[in-house]
């Protein structure tokens, strides 16, 4: 009843001036034909099929009108929520994990490489894995959504993927390794080409990556690479199709970058 009430509060006005158009062309036909001041069968018979004519022209022009509406709403929405998912990245990721990776560097440069990096770096794998699901699905109030680095395993003769961390922890904690076609998967239509995956149901409905049934549908995957340095893979999977977005793989793909300048440091 409530969602009745504002839709004629929104659109009341719109739907009174189309009736108001449709009677006034369809008068201005009907008047046009009988000015003339004949009569006869033939001339009911335009009356008629005129009356229709001018009133579908009238609610075709609305229709046409209301979908450019839509459109138009639609696009001002698309714009708003692209500003909005910017400023939570910025707000939410960028900012902390900026200033996480700016005091990686400082201390890579004070000391070189060595242990004295690892805090900084667990640090910024645990925001990035954080930052994933909390940009994408939070928890509503359980989790719908996490987030997994898998590293490739160089070691391997074929390619093999280990799970560094997940997000959350200890909750639907992903397989440890991936191996055999979904690793094949992995490498050559993501790593390798350094290209985003996203498994939405409609123009991709299948993926090694989530083997059926373990409670999760779409997945976005994202190389992490540093140059030509192949890292890894940056996993979002949620709960349902509909919950992750074409918005959602750039915002992952964001992510991953910040990641791949850390581990980049050794």
């Amino acid at each position: 009843m409530e969602k009745t009430r504002k839709w004629l509060q929104n659109n009341w006005i719109r739907y009174v001036i189309f009736l108001l158009s449709a009677v006034a062309g369809t008068t201005a036909f009907v008047v046009s034909i009988l000015a003339d001041g004949s009569s006869g069968g033939k001339k009911r018979y335009f009356l008629l099929w005129g009356g229709f004519a001018a009133f579908g022209v009238v609610l075709m022009a609305f229709l046409e009108n209301r979908h450019s509406d839509s459109q138009k709403n639609r696009t001002q929405e698309l714009a708003a929520q692209t500003i909005n998912d910017q400023a939570q990245l910025y707000n939410v990721a960028l900012v902390p994990l900026t200033d996480l990776l700016r005091d990686l560097c400082s201390t890579y440069k004070d000391y070189g490489p060595g242990p004295h990096l690892e805090s900084l770096k667990k640090s910024i794998l645990d925001g990035v894995l954080q930052a994933a699901v909390m940009l994408t699905a939070p928890p509503n109030p359980t989790p719908r959504a996490r987030s997994t680095l898998w590293i490739i395993d160089n070691s391997s003769p074929n390619p093999k993927f280990k799970m560094e961390k997940a997000f959350p922890p200890n909750h639907r904690t992903p397989r440890p390794e991936i191996d055999g076609v979904g690793a094949a998967h992995m490498f050559n239509e993501i790593l390798l080409p350094n290209l985003p995956f996203w498994l939405d149901g409609k123009h991709q409905t299948h993926s090694y990556l989530i083997p059926p049934p373990n409670g999760y549908e779409p997945v976005i995957a994202v190389p992490v690479r540093h140059g030509t340095e192949k890292i890894g893979i940056l996993t979002v999977d949620s709960l349902k199709f509909g919950e992750l977005e074409d918005r959602h793989v750039n915002l992952t793909a964001a992510l991953a970058n910040i990641l791949a300048a850390s581990m980049a440091l050794r």
